[in-house]
Order: structure tokens, then C-alpha cells, then sequence
């Protein structure tokens, strides 16, 4: 497994949907922009599906904690979030399993 470390915008919607997959009932996906322009997809299933719903929007600087995944496309699956906000920071943070 691989663990990464970074730092973006999101410049999406939030797209939440329900899937039936074994361990699998929730998905959010959507996209950062990093300080070099470069956009990634960011997935998150379960759980941390359903506080990115809650907390995140469009716009939201995001750190993120998660492993690569390149099965369709280069792609995180979120281990840990924190948003950075001008107020207070708000962290979910969940082992991967």
C-alpha cells in the first residue's frame, strides 16, 4: 500500500451517491487543484463520504492523507481530511482497512 500527503482546491461539485458494493454503501467524488495547476480525483467511500457531503464545498482548501490508486485514472482514496477554513479546522480522520 502507498500513503500520500497533499494539499488543493476543490474545483467540483461534491457528487455523493449510494452504491451497493461488498463494504462498500457510499461514495464522494471530486476534484482538487494543486498550487502547480495540476487536478486530481479524490474518492471517498462510506463514512468519509458522508462528512465530505456534510462539511465540503466547492472552493474549500483540503488537506488530504490517502493512498494512489490508478485504476481508471490517477486518483486518492481518502484516509484523512482536514479543511482549512478562515475559521477553526475540521478534521475527519479514519483508518483505511
Amino acid at each position: 500500500m502507498n500513503i500520500c500527503f497533499i494539499k488543493g482546491k476543490i474545483i467540483t461539485k461534491i457528487q455523493y451517491e449510494f452504491m451497493l458494493e461488498k463494504n462498500k454503501n457510499a461514495i464522494i467524488i471530486f476534484y482538487i487543484e494543486l498550487e502547480n495547476r495540476s487536478r486530481i480525483r479524490i474518492i471517498g467511500y462510506n463514512n468519509i463520504a458522508d462528512w465530505c457531503f456534510q462539511h465540503l464545498k466547492e472552493k474549500d482548501i483540503v488537506y488530504i492523507e490517502g493512498r494512489l490508486d490508478t485504476k481508471e485514472e490517477l486518483q486518492i482514496i481518502i484516509k484523512n481530511i482536514k479543511i482549512q477554513n478562515k475559521g477553526q479546522a475540521t478534521t475527519f480522520s479514519k483508518k483505511i482497512t
